[in-house]
């Protein structure tokens, strides 16, 4: 029963355009102050790297990443030159 009647408070808020509008300009009002702040901090922090803050070079995917290193240890390259093809060879 409890969500029914929050259910139909829902809808019957959301489906009033005026309404809804209304409630987000409220909640835009109420969070104004924390979302310049972020705003400020973000624009603070634009030129720091993951690894200034102690990400592993393992988990960026920037020019410091070291994961193309592992994966080349792993699969190292044919030098030979063939990709598996048959190279239009008859194989009978």
């Amino acid at each position: 029963m409890k969500e029914d009647l929050v259910e139909t408070l829902t809808s019957t808020l959301f489906n009033d355009d005026i309404f809804s509008d209304l409630l987000l300009d409220m909640s835009r009002l109420t969070t104004f102050d924390e979302e310049k702040t972020f705003c400020r901090r973000l624009y603070e922090l634009r030129n720091i790297k993951p690894i200034d803050i102690g990400i592993s070079t393992y988990l960026t995917l920037d020019e410091s990443c070291e994961i193309e290193n592992v994966w080349k240890k792993l699969h190292p390259i044919d030098s030979s030159g063939d990709v598996g093809g048959s190279g239009g060879q008859n194989l009978q």
